[in-house]
C-alpha cells in the first residue's frame, strides 16, 4: 500500500517538474499560462496588453492584469524577461518589470516611493516603486522618441 502511494507521489512530482521546467512558449500577441487548480492544469491566455506588471515574490511572479486581482504564477522574474516582448515592457529593478506604456501618471510620495498609476480612473491600479525604479524608469522614458 505504501509503495503504491509513494509511486503515485512520484509520478506527481515528475508531471510537475516536466511542466514547470518547459514553460509554454509566448505567441506574438500573448502567451499561455498554466495554473494548477486542484489535481488539473488550467490553461488559460493572457494577452501582453493586458499585462501592467509583474512583480516578484519569492518563489512566485504577482502578474497584474488590467482587469481584475492579478494572478500568482510559480516562475522567477527571468522567466518573464524572456517572455515578454523587450520593446514594450521595462525592468526597472531586481522585482518589477512593467508595460512603461501603459502608465498613466506617476507621482513622487517621499524620496524612497513614487506611485505609478496605469490608469486616470479613481480605482486604477497602482504600483509603489522605489527611488532605483524610479530613476531607471524616468531615464527610459526619456530615450523614448
Amino acid at each position: 500500500m505504501q509503495a503504491a502511494r509513494l509511486g503515485l507521489s512520484l509520478e506527481r512530482l515528475r508531471q510537475r517538474r516536466s511542466s514547470t521546467a518547459s514553460p509554454t512558449p509566448a505567441t506574438s500577441t500573448g502567451l499561455w499560462l498554466e495554473a494548477s487548480d486542484g489535481d488539473r492544469g488550467v490553461r488559460q491566455f493572457v494577452p501582453f496588453a493586458e499585462i501592467l506588471w509583474v512583480a516578484a515574490m519569492q518563489n512566485y511572479t504577482h502578474l497584474q492584469l488590467q482587469e481584475g486581482p492579478g494572478l500568482m504564477v510559480k516562475r522567477p522574474l527571468k522567466y518573464w524577461e524572456e517572455q515578454l516582448p523587450a520593446e514594450r515592457f521595462l525592468r526597472l529593478d531586481r522585482s518589477t518589470i512593467v508595460q512603461a506604456s501603459r502608465i498613466s501618471r506617476c507621482e513622487r510620495q517621499s524620496r524612497s516611493c513614487t506611485l505609478l498609476r496605469f490608469g486616470s480612473a479613481a480605482e486604477a491600479p497602482t504600483l509603489a516603486v522605489g527611488s532605483t525604479a524610479a530613476i531607471r524608469l524616468q531615464q527610459a522614458l526619456a530615450l523614448q522618441p
